[in-house]
């Protein structure tokens, strides 16, 4: 039993996988970090390195996704995040009265 238990833990780790990739409804809240501890825990005897492999695509798969959230946070705010609303304020001294040689310098 406690083998078919392991066989069935990481079918379900490769299954939720695939929801995962496919971004699919069923997935519920089931993260790849989820997906890799359930994966390792459940990896047992793995005489040809099927279950390592994977264990390494799920890894890969992590750190595409932390990539592809960078890459969208800079298209959307840019390459340095939005800019503060102070900050803005500072780039246009005249709309905030400064009258230090930092600001007149600005104008």
């Amino acid at each position: 039993i406690g083998r078919q238990d392991k066989d069935f833990q990481f079918a379900a780790a490769v299954a939720g996988f695939g929801m995962i990739l496919r971004d699919s409804p069923y997935k519920g809240t089931y993260t790849l970090a989820a997906v890799k501890k359930l994966a390792a825990a459940a990896k047992g005897k793995d005489p040809n390195g099927y279950r390592a492999e994977f264990i390494a695509l799920v890894k890969k798969a992590r750190k595409l996704k932390k990539i592809q959230a960078k890459n969208e946070s800079r298209q959307t705010h840019g390459p340095l995040g939005t800019m503060p609303p102070k900050l803005k304020q500072i780039r246009n001294p005249k709309k905030i009265g400064c009258h230090a040689s930092a600001c007149r310098s600005m104008r």
